[in-house]
């Protein structure tokens, strides 16, 4: 440990230990003290005179919106909550703030340090009993009253944040376990203490608790941020709800302290947990937003309060929103990594499709009218968070879609491969690390892909299930096996270490990316299997079309299993040798081809697939497996909004040789025949002799085409196509449009009658 780690952890033990004695001596909490006279003379989002404003602008912009509060206030006016994936929760008409209703265990009233929060055989799943805690349910009764009038709405959250805190003093119990708790609830509480009205009978009364109870919680955390215990999104949480707190509420005497001590501890993670190309460090779509989220609230409360915040933090923010854009080009972003169930703003919005959210709010903060178009229509949440006059800002900002496009991310390693027709698929190729630190969010998926268009996922992640380790959800939905990737021997790329880590972490390396007009490609390869390696190469056509080779490299007999999960929904409407089709109820249809001669078995079969978090349903799996020796090779094709059209994919040259693998795909009309060079030099085939690490060949009724990638020159039946001095990144030639190159000099020398050659 470095001293200052020493220091903090020694203060931190130290604090557990007194705030341990006050508990077992029933003491009242040490508080912070306020200066006399002294009021709130910060800004939270909005000011109490905006609220009809914005009340007004949601009526007219989403009039669902107010329905929808209405009748989720209605069941929480009645004690059932929905929290994370679970409906309708009974903690009990005298709440037990306590009880994992799921499991029916309730945690010991003790003080908080002594509480065995993780121990599942006790307390159950924490994360469903912290979820009620947190009081964003509140937040939605105080929307709802305001929203429609209704005092019963605001009664009730009034008399569940009192009854919350007679039942949870400080410092026992369940919700003091968790600086990250401890700032979402005061974030709730900020936003009640926002919403309620300030001329009421009971008004200064309420205000002034909330005040003291915000109070204590950032007293609590400037004692308890999780610097070393979880520097992650719970350190960035913990510290924008501190600074938050220091910005607001000005009357005590430590909130400058709070500022500034939050304010420097979210510039340092967000510079730490953000890589270069905008990907959260955490190799977790859901925590990717989570902490995008943060970041937005810490910018908004920063501007309204005057703190001219360094440009690094702005250049944050659009990075991570760029890269939310890139990965959702599908209409939908992927779900690579834990799903963690909350939101910070709205607990209900936590499914994959309300993962863009955070782009209304950003499309405003940076005036990007792409982000407009990819949010689609402006969010209840922008509308409180960016203030009365957004929504004209909003209007005056005209929604344009970026053109799709391909995307090599070297840090995060989630390569974003389009097709060039409408709808536009997405394939998302993870070649990144498994995740920071000991990789606690992610999941053991390394060169998974997932497949998106329209929206829809094709090939997707299986989610999380839930967290405890006691549970067998948690290491199965993260497993290898459970993923859109080779398995072999029945291994894992890598082992559990409880419930957030893992041992023996796979390294990835991305070898080849490009994205050309005909199809964009890339490999990457892993170590997870050593002294085998794992190489795979994804393509994605114009058309839609997917194309997967899988190399095992290395020596001696192996099993080996390759894995492709479907989305939910899907049902075989068709199976033949080589072949399986899938469709929908709307008549949205897949099919999966395999090489017809392959020795590999086939079975399909319905898995648990987790929409979110403590909720899941079946989906279709399609799995080859066989043993075999290595070096050994696999491909595979998926056609998406396939027709009836006749399909086939046969093996002509087995790489298992010159390292020269050919592979012949048809689908009706179209021909391509695809040849994958594992080295550099030159390589020969029938009457074809080149250099192309990838060449594909294209045939539809009286056009042709042809995809050349890393080359410097093709010839065909002793006659030179093409040659350059220096090996070019692509060559594309159409029958119908001439030559596409990467290099000038390539395209003034290439022969454009290649028929010969396709």
């Amino acid at each position: 440990m470095s001293g200052s780690e020493l220091r903090t952890r020694l203060a931190q033990e130290t604090n557990k230990r007194l705030d341990s004695l006050r508990g077992m001596l029933r003491l009242p909490p040490a508080a912070p003290r306020r200066r006399a006279g002294a009021s709130q003379t910060g800004r939270f989002f909005f000011a109490p005179s905006e609220v009809a404003a914005i009340v007004e602008q949601i009526r007219k912009r989403s009039p669902a919106t107010a329905k929808q509060l209405r009748a989720r206030a209605e069941t929480i006016v009645e004690r059932r909550f929905d929290l994370l994936g679970y409906q309708e929760l009974d903690f009990g008409r005298e709440i037990d703030w306590s009880l994992d209703p799921v499991s029916g265990r309730s945690a010991p009233d003790r003080p908080w340090p002594d509480v065995p929060y993780l121990d599942y055989s006790v307390m159950g799943d924490h994360k469903v009993t912290w979820e009620l805690g947190r009081h964003q349910h509140l937040v939605t009764l105080a929307r709802a009253w305001r929203m429609t009038g209704d005092a019963r709405f605001r009664n009730e959250a009034i008399a569940q944040f009192r009854d919350w805190k007679e039942k949870n003093p400080y410092p026992r119990g369940i919700h003091w376990t968790s600086a990250l708790e401890v700032a979402f609830r005061a974030i709730s509480w900020m936003w009640l203490h926002a919403l309620l009205d300030r001329n009421g009978p009971d008004s200064t009364e309420i205000l002034n608790e909330l005040e003291e109870s915000c109070g204590h919680a950032a007293y609590y955390l400037e004692r308890y941020l999780s610097y070393y215990f979880s520097p992650n999104t719970h350190l960035l949480g913990e510290a924008v709800a501190l600074y938050a707190l220091g910005q607001v509420f000005r009357g005590f005497e430590a909130a400058e302290k709070w500022r500034e001590q939050g304010r420097k501890v979210v510039l340092e993670q967000a510079a730490k947990q953000v890589r270069p190309d905008g990907l959260y460090f955490e190799q977790s779509l859901y925590y990717h937003v989570y902490a995008l989220d943060f970041l937005i609230f810490f910018r908004l409360i920063a501007d309204r309060n005057n703190d001219a915040l360094p440009g690094e933090i702005a250049t944050t923010t659009g990075d991570m929103a760029e890269m939310l854009l890139r990965l959702s080009q599908g209409g939908a972003p992927p779900r690579f990594g834990d799903d963690d169930g909350g939101r910070l703003f709205d607990q209900s919005r936590n499914l994959t499709s309300h993962m863009l959210d955070p782009l209304s709010t950003c499309a405003l903060l940076h005036g990007r009218a792409d982000l407009k178009a990819a949010a689609g229509e402006i969010r209840e949440e922008t509308l409180w968070l960016a203030g009365a006059d957004c929504g004209k800002r909003w209007d005056a900002l005209v929604a344009s879609p970026s053109k799709p496009s391909a995307h090599r991310h070297d840090e995060g390693g989630w390569h974003v491969l389009v097709s060039g027709e409408q709808p536009v698929r997405t394939l998302i190729f993870d070649a990144g690390p498994l995740g920071a630190l000991s990789g606690g969010h992610g999941h053991a998926d390394a060169l998974s892909v997932q497949l998106i268009r329209d929206g829809r996922a094709y090939l997707t992640d299986p989610g999380t299930g839930r967290y405890p380790q006691e549970t067998p959800e948690r290491d199965r939905f993260r497993s290898t096996a459970a993923h859109s990737t080779l398995t072999i021997d029945g291994r894992g790329q890598a082992e559990p270490r409880g419930s957030f880590g893992w041992d023996r972490l796979p390294q990835a390396a991305t070898e080849l990316f490009l994205d050309g007009r005909m199809l964009d490609f890339a490999v990457a390869r892993h170590d997870g299997y050593a002294p085998l390696t794992h190489r795979r190469w994804a393509l994605l056509f114009d058309s839609g079309l997917l194309f997967v080779r899988d190399v095992v490299e290395g020596s001696g007999r192996h099993t080996v299993r390759q894995v492709w999960r479907l989305g939910p929904g899907f049902r075989i409407r068709g199976l033949e040798p080589g072949k399986v089709a899938f469709e929908d109820d709307q008549s949205d249809a897949v099919v999966c081809v395999s090489p017809r001669e392959s020795e590999w078995a086939r079975e399909i079969y319905e898995e648990d697939w987790s929409p979110c978090y403590g909720r899941w349903e079946s989906a279709p799996v399609v799995e080859f497996h066989t043993e075999t020796e290595t070096p050994c090779e696999r491909a595979f094709t998926l056609a998406t909004g396939a027709t009836d059209a006749a399909y086939a994919l046969d093996t002509l040259v087995d790489g298992r040789g010159q390292g020269l693998s050919v592979y012949s795909y048809r689908e009706g009309e179209t021909e391509r025949t695809l040849y994958f060079h594992e080295s550099t030099g030159p390589w020969e085939h029938e009457k074809l002799r080149s250099d192309a690490r990838l060449l594909v060949r294209e045939r539809r009724g009286k056009s042709r085409r042809l995809f050349a990638a890393f080359a410097s020159f093709l010839e065909v039946g002793g006659k030179e196509a093409f040659r350059d001095a220096a090996a070019f990144d692509r060559f594309e030639w159409s029958s119908e449009g001439g030559v596409d190159a990467s290099s000038a000099g390539v395209a003034r020398k290439a022969k454009t009658d290649l028929l010969g050659a396709v």
